[in-house]
């Protein structure tokens, strides 16, 4: 997961990104950034419009994809977070959350089992 966006707010992180797929795209191109929970936000990208053949299609989402890599989005959508639509749909880490062992057991016994490591 990049640090890429840690601290950013929405219309940071917009623009930066947009930056970052109209270089790759060679045109203006939507970018819809959702709001954020447990410290991500989804993001999505329109292809720019226009008639295009399959190949070329193809290679503009391929250098578009490698365009929000490189710029720090990790390009499969956060779950527990909003929905964003778009063509190209990702997710960005904008703070740090720390967890601790209390956190961890209390998922196990949340799930029925119990840490085998902990002896009471």
């Amino acid at each position: 997961m990049s640090d890429a966006f840690l601290g950013a707010g929405a219309e940071e992180i917009l623009a930066r990104l947009q930056a970052a797929v109209r270089e790759a795209a060679g045109a203006a191109v939507a970018v819809r950034v959702g709001a954020e929970a447990y410290a991500f936000r989804n993001i999505g990208v329109d292809l720019p419009l226009g008639r295009r053949s399959v190949d070329e299609r193809r290679s503009l989402r391929g250098r578009m994809r490698d365009a929000l890599e490189r710029a720090g989005v990790t390009l499969a959508e956060n779950a527990i977070t909003p929905r964003v639509a778009g063509d190209l749909r990702g997710s960005v880490r904008v703070r740090v959350v720390q967890t601790s062992s209390a956190d961890a057991s209390a998922l196990l016994r949340g799930a029925g089992l119990s840490p085998r490591w902990r002896r009471s």
